[in-house]
């Protein structure tokens, strides 16, 4: 598929491509924003594509994947935050969450702790605990990939020793 055959059918799919990211977001601007991510993987990978006639149904295809991968994606990092232990040597808690009140001071006291790590290593951690990969937390940063997953790490380290005091 050449590229102009790709923006004409693009063109005439959007209200119905648009329709379609909203039923799976619920939301006017996550699904603008899914389309504009699908779209971006769709353009990069028009070449796969054989048959003009399916367009639709493979940018349908398109959308859902990038969907299902995002809400993967935070729905894990949001485990990670739910299920951080208090005064423990691990970081990651194996054990079922407690209670909400718990939870919420845990939370708090972890918000303040990575709140006083310092701006470099708080900043990638929120950004990573946020549901950010380290490839878009490099490019958000402007910072080298090696350098984020080493601040993470730093920041991970530091946390457990202040929250096991």
């Amino acid at each position: 598929m050449t590229t102009k055959e790709f923006s004409i059918m693009y063109k005439s799919y959007y209200p119905s491509l648009i329709r379609y990211a909203y039923s799976l977001t619920k939301d006017k601007y996550t699904s603008k924003d899914l389309l504009q991510d699908a779209s971006i993987k769709a353009y990069r990978n028009k070449s796969t594509l054989s048959k003009v006639g399916k367009f639709k149904q493979w940018f349908y295809k398109v959308i859902y994947n990038t969907f299902l991968g995002d809400y993967l994606k935070r729905k894990r990092r949001q485990e990670i935050i739910n299920n951080l232990q208090v005064g423990s040597n691990y970081f990651l808690s194996s054990g079922a969450v407690r209670s909400n009140v718990i939870d919420m001071f845990a939370v708090s006291r972890i918000n303040n702790a990575i709140n006083k790590l310092g701006s470099k290593y708080s900043e990638s951690m929120q950004l990573y605990l946020n549901g950010y990969s380290y490839k878009e937390i490099s490019k958000q940063q402007a910072i080298p990939i090696g350098t984020v997953k080493s601040r993470i790490n730093m920041a991970r380290n530091k946390l457990q020793e202040s929250l096991a005091e």
